[in-house]
């Protein structure tokens, strides 16, 4: 006969795991990938990994599931390594706790190509001022034949339009 002393202490894991499956659907629902990580046996850390171009915020996600289950998060969503924001949840019986982390939702390929397409525009600016303008010593401005000073002004709010455009 074993000794039971020597079993390990029964644990949530089989409330987390039955959790799963709802709270899967609802991240697919948002845009994310639901990963269970760790051994279950003191909280279900979960890491929603974006899996569409636009997810939902991970502020949206948490509503969701406070809203389908009846539970509350615990504090606010927090800063981690590497970009990712969690979110403890509480649930409402014992010592359970959902650790929710969120992968950032890349948008660096996005932000590299408008940053390209800001540089080319205020490259072409300079060529301009190069070729065209005519720097006038007793006011320290530069002047420009026609309406490029104009031209210039609007190539300039161009750059700064795409360097604020969103993923």
């Amino acid at each position: 006969m074993s000794d039971l002393s020597m079993k390990p202490k029964a644990n949530n894991a089989p409330t987390y795991m039955c959790l799963y499956p709802g709270l899967a659907e609802i991240a697919r629902a948002n845009g994310y990938a639901l990963a269970v990580h760790g051994s279950l046996a003191r909280d279900m850390d979960l890491i929603a990994v974006p899996w569409v171009e636009s997810p939902s915020e991970p502020e949206d996600v948490v509503a969701a599931i406070e809203e389908r289950y009846g539970i509350r998060r615990i504090g606010i969503l927090t800063p981690a390594p590497h970009g990712r924001m969690v979110q403890t949840i509480g649930i409402q019986f014992g010592e359970c706790f959902i650790d929710l982390s969120f992968m950032q939702a890349s948008s660096a390929g996005f932000k590299d190509g408008t940053e390209a397409a800001a540089n080319l525009i205020e490259s072409r600016i300079a060529e301009y001022v190069r070729e065209h303008g005519i720097y006038d010593q007793e006011t320290g401005f530069t002047d420009f034949p026609g309406n490029g000073a104009e031209l210039i002004e609007e190539w300039d709010g161009l750059a700064s339009s795409i360097r604020g455009i969103k993923p």
